[in-house]
């Protein structure tokens, strides 16, 4: 992960007029309007920001210098709880307790160092294979396939990192594993995938609020499920600030029956409900039904999200069911 640098717009121009700055990566391609992926997928996913239409993806532009001082004046969530398991005070059970009514938890000092710059290294080296892919940082990804943002999960082309070693070692920590026991009830749940969002500098658009992707059958609604039907822990490698790209969320949306409200309907108190300051090797907790989504990136580097998804204890569809139309079962529409 490059060095931060104190922000200098002059200095950052001539990254900007280069591409990329700091080795390989991409910062602030003012070659890719906003709004603009240039991926396939874009003709199914029609996510576009409203309010940035037209802006040009310059730390210049006068209307990103208005964006950036509104998020340093009004960003990130009032008074964010952060709970430590290093806390001799440390009570996890009542901290599962307020995972269930927030939908998010965030578990401060939950890497050690040494695993902490493992992840920054693999997560890195992640990027430097998308940067060779996709030099302009037009490609797209993540919910709603927006330009300067990637998903780690889809951009691996086994839909999960834990061939990577920094990656598979953050299934089971003496921080996380208690506490994901007590969200499940049971030590039998499951580990799912291993992803992650990033989101360059030079990143302008918001990404819609929206829960995560919920795999399996369900008995009953999403929303009143007791047991949640997926978490994500997502790590923190970088300091999250009001600039960077926080993950911004809604408490106690993992409830609601209701979709979320597109850009131009949601509240401030949302727009600006963002998971910071946080630190370096933070975890953050989240019910995947919980509304969440990305906001812009106006600093120097890329801020990037690593997680590991778990399922409750269950029984996977179709186990020991063999047939030589199986896949119908699963796949329908190939019938």
């Amino acid at each position: 992960m490059p060095h931060a640098r104190p922000f200098n717009l002059k200095d950052l121009r001539h990254c900007l007029l280069l591409v990329g700055c700091a080795g390989s990566e991409v910062a602030w391609n003012l070659r890719v309007p906003a709004n603009e992926a240039s991926g396939p997928w874009r003709a199914m996913f029609k996510e576009r920001d409203p309010r940035v239409e037209g802006w040009t993806r310059d730390p210049q532009d006068e209307r990103v210098a208005a964006l950036r001082e509104k998020l340093q004046r009004s960003n990130c969530m009032p008074n964010l709880p952060v709970f430590s398991p290093l806390d001799p005070d440390y009570n996890v059970s009542a901290v599962a307790s307020f995972f269930h009514e927030h939908g998010f938890v965030v578990l401060e000092k939950a890497l050690p160092e040494l695993m902490l710059e493992n992840l920054k290294n693999a997560s890195g080296y992640i990027m430097r294979r998308i940067f060779e892919e996709d030099p302009e940082g037009s490609f797209g990804g993540g919910a709603g396939k927006l330009p300067h943002r990637y998903s780690l999960g889809d951009a691996s082309g086994t839909k999960s990192n834990f061939h990577l070693d920094a990656y598979a070692e953050l299934v089971d920590l003496p921080t996380t594993t208690p506490l994901l026991q007590h969200i499940f009830g049971s030590i039998e749940y499951l580990a799912a995938g291993s992803g992650g969002d990033v989101v360059l500098a030079g990143a302008i658009e918001y990404q819609s609020l929206h829960p995560d992707a919920i795999w399996g059958v369900l008995e009953g609604p999403v929303a009143e499920q007791e047991v949640p039907p997926a978490v994500t822990i997502n790590f923190v490698l970088e300091p999250l600030t009001a600039l960077n790209g926080a993950m911004r969320v809604v408490p106690g949306s993992h409830r609601w029956p209701e979709r979320p409200p597109h850009l131009l309907e949601e509240p401030d108190w949302m727009q600006f409900n963002t998971l910071c300051p946080l630190p370096a090797g933070a975890a953050i907790f989240r019910d995947n039904r919980c509304w969440h989504g990305g906001t812009p990136n106006l600093s120097e580097n890329f801020r990037a999200l690593p997680n590991v998804e778990f399922f409750p204890p269950k029984e996977i569809p179709g186990q020991d069911f063999y047939s030589p139309g199986a896949i119908l079962n699963i796949m329908p529409f190939l019938r």
